[in-house]
């Protein structure tokens, strides 16, 4: 009997396809490449991963995409042929990735969405996390960035959500350089080193959280934090399907 097949995790920013599966315990990113501007996106998805495709996709979007964005991806994914599991945000994505979802205790995360909508946007979102349910308590923008503009949207954010720099557990990034390293350096400095998640590379960290998340739709094994991607590009995961992992996406 062959092996289930893990459903595949979907993320196109930055004009890149980046696409992840769990194999054997782990995540590992299958492709990382820039799209073709001549080809639909889809097409290419299809070109490549059309063992994968069968087992299921999560599709990962911007915190900030309307809902009416999200069901457009997802009609038009369904119309492809694909099974569309979810639709994720990409803060939580990311959040996943650094097993912030094995915290069992009431916290809040802030997250750094670095050009996912296009090449000058920043969206600093703040998280809430509560017995491994996320939910999105505050977004606030920038639009070409500068330190100045950066950091007044990263207060606004904390503002909106009634939140100190005190209260942040943990700070990271995803998106695409040059942002996610400047965004990076006003994170560090506000939160702390100690507070900072890094150990993964930001262009494919909320690949990383969404394939996690697919296998445990798909419940081919038992998958719930992934830990640390370390040097290697494969991501080790820990944990069991239904251990405090609902998501809120």
């Amino acid at each position: 009997m062959s092996s289930p097949i893990s459903p595949l995790a979907v993320t196109t920013f930055g004009g890149r396809l980046v696409t992840a599966a769990v194999s054997d315990g782990t995540v590992k990113i299958r492709h990382n490449q820039q799209i073709n501007p001549n080809q639909n996106p889809i097409d290419q998805l299809k070109d490549r991963e059309t063992t994968y495709l069968a087992g299921g996709v999560v599709l990962v979007e911007s915190t900030v995409a309307t809902d009416q964005e999200r069901q457009t991806i997802r009609d038009t994914a369904t119309k492809e042929g694909m099974r569309v599991l979810r639709i994720m945000n990409s803060s939580i994505a990311a959040a996943i990735s650094y097993g912030m979802d094995d915290l069992l205790e009431e916290t809040t995360i802030i997250v750094a969405e670095c050009g996912l909508e296009n090449d000058s946007t920043t969206t600093f979102v703040v998280l809430s996390l509560d017995e491994g349910i996320f939910d999105v308590a505050a977004t606030a923008s920038c639009f070409g960035y500068t330190d100045e503009k950066a950091s007044t949207a990263l207060q606004k954010a904390l503002q909106k959500a009634g939140k100190s720099t005190e209260d942040i557990y943990a700070a990271m990034v995803c998106g695409y350089k040059p942002y996610s390293s400047n965004a990076a350096t006003l994170l560090k400095s506000q939160f702390g080193t100690e507070r900072f998640r890094s150990s993964i590379d930001s262009s494919v960290v909320a690949a990383y959280g969404a394939a996690v998340t697919a296998s445990r739709l798909g419940d081919i094994g038992h998958f719930v934090a992934a830990k640390d991607a370390g040097d290697s590009g494969i991501f080790l995961c820990a944990g069991g399907v239904g251990e405090g992992s609902a998501l809120k996406a």
